[in-house]
C-alpha cells in the first residue's frame, strides 16, 4: 500500500476505533506528536509502524468476523494474552486471535514481577527502597520495548511518566534547527529518564531514542504520585535523589557545552570515548553518529578520530559499537586534552 494509502487507513481505523491520538500511538509503538504528524499530512509512517498498524486493522477486522460485528469502538477491549488486538467483552483468552509481532514495539507478553522488582532494586533512583516497597512499587509499573531508533518521547511530550533502563541504550537529544542532533546523554541499563515530581505541567525539552533494542519500565506519574501518598516516609529521598540526578546531569551538559565552544574536536572526541568506557565499560554501546553527537562534531570528523585510534590499537570499533583495548592510553589521550 502507498504511504498516502497508509495515513489515510491509520486516521480512519484510529476514528473507528474511538481512540484518540495517545490511545492509537501506545497502541502501534509511537509518540503522540507522530500520529498528531500523520493526522496532518506532515510525516509518513516507518515501516515498523506500517506492519503495527496493518496488524491492528486485521485484529480489528477479525474480532466484526468473528460475530461481533454489531459491537462499536468504545465496547471492545484489550484483553490480557492478547497484545495488539482489540477484542468484544467477556470473549475467553483461549479464543483470542493471534495477534503476534505488536509485542515489538508494546509491552511484552511476559515479565516476571521478581524480573521488574530487580530492575528498580538496580535503579539510581530506586535502589534506597527495601524489598517490599520495590515489590508494591514494580506492581504499578508496565513493561515497554523499544526496538533500535524508535523515538521513546519527542520534544514537546507532557512529562506525563518516567522510564527505568531495563536492557540497551537511551540517548536523549536535541533537535536543532539546522537539522543536527545534540546528543545531550547516552544512557545504559540502571539509569532513569524522566523527572515525573520535579517536572509537574510541563513539556519535555528533549527527544529519546533507542539507539539499540532497549527494554524499560514505565512509571505513570499518578501511579507514582499515589505510591508516595501510600507511603510518606519515602518522599524527601525520592525527592533528593531526583534533584541530585537532575542537578549532576545539568552541570554535565553545561560542561559539555562550554567545551564545545572552545575546544578542538578531538580533544571533545577524546573526552566522549573516555566518559563512555567509564560509564559502560569496554563495549561501548554506541556507533560514531552517537559519539559525535556527544562531542559535537560532524560523523565524519568523529568516523576518522575513531580509525586513528583503530590504528593505534586504542580500540576496535564494530558495527554500532567500539571496543576500548587500551583504556589507559584513552584515559592519557584524553588527560592530555586538558592540558
Amino acid at each position: 500500500m502507498a504511504q498516502s494509502g497508509m495515513i489515510e487507513l491509520a486516521k480512519g481505523l484510529r476514528k473507528e476505533l474511538g481512540m484518540t491520538q495517545r490511545e492509537f500511538a501506545e497502541r502501534v509503538g509511537v509518540t503522540r506528536v507522530t500520529v498528531n504528524r500523520w493526522d496532518n499530512g506532515r510525516a509518513q509512517p516507518s515501516e515498523l509502524a506500517v506492519k503495527a498498524i496493518s496488524r491492528l486493522a486485521e485484529a480489528s477486522s477479525n474480532c466484526k468476523h468473528d460475530g461481533f460485528e454489531g459491537e462499536g469502538p468504545s465496547q471492545l477491549k484489550e484483553q490480557p494474552g492478547a497484545r495488539g488486538c482489540l477484542l468484544p467483552p467477556g470473549l475467553p483468552d483461549n479464543q483470542a486471535p493471534e495477534a503476534g509481532g505488536l509485542k515489538d514495539m508494546r509491552e511484552p507478553e511476559c515479565l516476571e514481577e521478581e524480573t521488574r522488582t530487580n530492575v528498580l532494586k538496580k535503579s539510581l533512583l530506586f535502589s534506597h527502597l527495601g524489598r517490599d516497597h520495590l515489590v508494591e512499587l514494580s506492581r504499578q509499573t508496565e513493561a515497554l520495548d523499544v526496538p533500535a531508533g524508535q523515538f521513546l518521547f519527542m520534544e514537546g511530550d507532557p512529562v506525563d511518566r518516567c522510564y527505568v533502563l531495563a536492557s540497551g541504550t537511551i540517548k536523549v537529544l536535541k533537535h536543532s534547527p539546522s537539522g543536527r542532533d545534540f546528543v545531550k546523554a547516552i544512557y545504559g541499563p540502571g539509569e532513569t529518564l524522566g523527572n515525573v515530581l520535579l517536572d509537574m505541567h510541563m513539556q519535555r525539552a528533549l527527544s529519546g531514542q533507542a539507539v539499540i533494542d532497549s527494554k524499560l519500565l514505565v512509571i505513570k506519574r499518578r501511579d507514582f504520585v499515589s505510591f508516595l501518598r501510600r507511603h510518606p516516609e519515602l518522599r524527601p529521598q525520592i525527592l533528593m535523589r531526583m534533584l541530585n540526578l537532575a542537578a549532576k546531569r545539568h552541570q554535565a551538559a553545561s560542561v559539555r557545552l562550554g567545551e564545545m565552544a572552545t575546544e578542538r574536536a578531538g580533544c571533545r572526541l577524546s573526552r566522549a570515548l573516555l566518559a563512555l568506557f567509564l560509564n559502560f565499560g569496554p563495549t561501548i554501546p554506541v556507533g560514531r553518529h552517537e559519539i559525535a553527537g556527544i562531542a559535537g562534531t560532524t560523523t565524519e570528523t568523529a568516523s576518522r578520530f575513531v580509525s586513528s585510534l583503530r590504528k593505534t590499537g586504542v580500540v576496535r570499533p564494530l558495527r554500532g559499537k567500539v571496543i576500548v583495548l587500551e583504556p589507559e592510553k584513552l584515559r592519557a589521550l584524553a588527560e592530555v586534552s586538558l592540558s
